[in-house]
């Protein structure tokens, strides 16, 4: 679950509907530290399964340390493309679960928000909507997973895990100031 709570100074000197960024206290990969090691520990389909699912723990305490304990991760929604792309990706994120229900047509198995691919293109769409700078080695695990992920589009047709590739380019595009970046009408 993720979950955004405005600190108390931060509570009273912002109106209920403003706009300014909001703390990240947990980040978004809060659930995959629960979930994805459970989920990903199957080594019947990768053998590599136990360190993706290492991997994807360091991340979530990397978005605690980052956030909780750093207070250097906070959201703000604007007008710029990478806020269009961030809304794209979130928003794949959560219909994963039925976009690969009428894609790959596995049934009742088919991925949920849980698993890696969704977990990956919902943290990079948080990632995008953080604002910047936002701490380079929080990049690191979604833009790797993102690339490893994005293989099934290729090497096992399943279309649905191309937006992973996306997800990739719109990361690393984040670390080069101005890419995904307009400066507002003033």
């Amino acid at each position: 679950m993720v979950t955004y709570v405005s600190p108390a100074r931060m509570a009273a000197i912002r109106p209920a509907r403003s706009n300014g960024p909001m703390p990240c206290p947990t980040g978004p990969n809060t659930s995959a530290a629960v979930m994805v090691p459970v989920m990903v520990a199957d080594t019947t389909i990768n053998p590599a399964a136990p360190v993706f699912a290492g991997a994807f723990l360091l991340q979530a305490l990397a978005f605690v340390w980052t956030g909780v304990v750093g207070h250097r991760l906070a959201f703000a929604w604007g007008r710029a493309p990478r806020h269009w792309v961030a809304a794209g990706l979130l928003l794949m994120a959560l219909a994963y679960p039925v976009l690969a229900q009428l894609t790959v047509g596995v049934g009742p198995r088919a991925p949920t928000f849980g698993v890696p691919c969704p977990t990956a293109l919902f943290t990079a769409g948080c990632l995008l909507a953080a604002v910047p700078p936002v701490p380079r080695g929080l990049l690191v695990i979604p833009v790797l997973w993102s690339l490893i992920g994005g293989s099934a589009a290729l090497l096992l047709g399943i279309r649905i895990d191309a937006a992973l590739f996306v997800a990739a380019a719109a990361s690393c595009s984040s670390l080069a100031p101005g890419i995904l970046e307009r400066p507002e009408p003033t």
